[in-house]
């Protein structure tokens, strides 16, 4: 017979190895918000965008394929006739849920584009200011105050 021993958590105290894991909780959550999205609302559609840098990179590219297409057919900026495809993307309870719009019309995919640059880019600030003050403190009490919120 034998009894179960919940231990408690390891204390670290090796001040490089508790910034390590600290910066590793701050680049999972930035992860994890980036991956569940935001709604873009466009005005005419609203779109659940994942905003990764990953995701942005492939709207991005997306919307260099489109123009390149609209180029080679000929069609004017401007015209009704430029549309692009634009997939939504997120995470929703650990699974990844996408929706397909084939015809969107350019103005309408640069804004969701623009959108979720910003947004992106939000994160990105967010996770590296809080990286550089785990890189700053001194003492395992200020790394350990440092979170997300």
């Amino acid at each position: 017979m034998g009894y179960a021993n919940n231990p408690a958590q390891a204390v670290i105290t090796d001040i490089s190895e508790l910034r390590r894991k600290k910066i590793q909780e701050i680049r999972r959550a930035a992860l994890r918000i980036g991956q569940e999205g935001i709604k873009i609302n466009t005005g005419v559609n609203v779109y659940h965008m994942a905003i990764t840098p990953e995701d942005v990179s492939l709207l991005q590219q997306t919307n260099m394929v489109a123009k390149m297409t609209w180029e080679a057919m000929g069609l004017e900026a401007g015209s009704p006739y430029r549309v692009a495809e634009l997939k939504e993307k997120w995470i929703e309870n650990g699974e990844e849920k996408t929706r397909l719009h084939p015809d969107v019309p350019e103005q309408e995919h640069d804004a969701v584009l623009f959108y979720a640059v910003l947004q992106a880019r939000e994160i990105l600030l967010k996770q590296e200011t809080l990286i550089q003050i785990v890189q700053d403190a001194s003492t395992p009490e200020e790394i350990n105050q440092i979170t997300w919120r």
